[in-house]
């Protein structure tokens, strides 16, 4: 980082924790600063990649695509802010150049600018980052595997869960046959106790029947026995 620049101001202002912490270390160690920006490029490319500079975006892809081609931009833009152009306070030039910059956006001149001086007048292959992040891409063949492993378990999983249901279908089968079989034999126990009661209710009847009838007999014989005559 160059000293008393915006990013400088804009760090200690600023109420982002992850910018907070970054100031804290730079301004901890006072050899990451850097008095011109071509000190920190040069230091960018002599570090063998120990050591990036903090500069603003129009710069630093300036200078990425100058010769010798071997620095880059990293992540996004900290923030957003606009240049402006300094006059003195109360110079009859400020409201002309103001109204000129507005002009100049709003036709797109500024950005035809910034396309011939930055990118159409380059020194190095824009496409060769291109190249290399589509040669880093994933494709299909790379992560075919993971849906070969999918697949697989997902048959393993259904293979198992018919298995299941097989020994499960048996199982409830033969224990229905076996609560049929007990309640067979309980009925036919049941039966035979029921016909052996009956049978033994019958015999009682019977027995019973024959006593009273003896009883009745003897009782008829006594009341028929003669009497003597006097």
């Amino acid at each position: 980082m160059i000293p008393c620049d915006c990013h400088q101001a804009n760090s200690k202002r600023s109420q982002i924790g992850l910018h907070n912490k970054m100031w804290e270390y730079m301004n901890s160690r006072k050899h990451v600063f850097v008095n011109t920006y071509d000190e920190g490029i040069r230091r960018v490319r002599t570090s063998k990649g120990k050591y990036a500079l903090l500069v603003e975006s129009p710069k630093n892809e300036y200078v990425n695509a100058r010769e010798p081609c071997d620095t880059m931009k990293v992540g996004r833009n900290l923030d957003t802010k606009g240049f402006g152009i300094a006059t003195p306070i109360g110079s009859p030039l400020k409201d002309p150049i103001n109204l000129a910059v507005l002009s100049l956006k709003e036709n797109g001149e500024l950005i035809k600018l910034r396309n011939k001086w930055w990118y159409d007048k380059t020194e190095c292959n824009l496409n060769k980052d291109n190249q290399e992040t589509s040669h880093n891409e994933l494709s299909l063949s790379n992560v075919a595997g993971i849906f070969y492993i999918l697949i697989g378990g997902l048959l393993v999983a259904v293979f198992v869960a018919i298995i299941e249901f097989c020994f499960r279908s048996k199982s409830s089968t033969a224990a229905k046959a076996n609560g049929s079989m007990l309640s067979s034999t309980s009925s036919s126990v049941h039966q035979r106790n029921s016909l052996s009661d009956a049978m033994h209710s019958k015999a009682k009847l019977t027995i019973q029947a024959s006593r009273e009838y003896d009883n009745g007999r003897v009782g008829n014989v006594m009341d028929n026995k003669p009497t003597p005559i006097t």
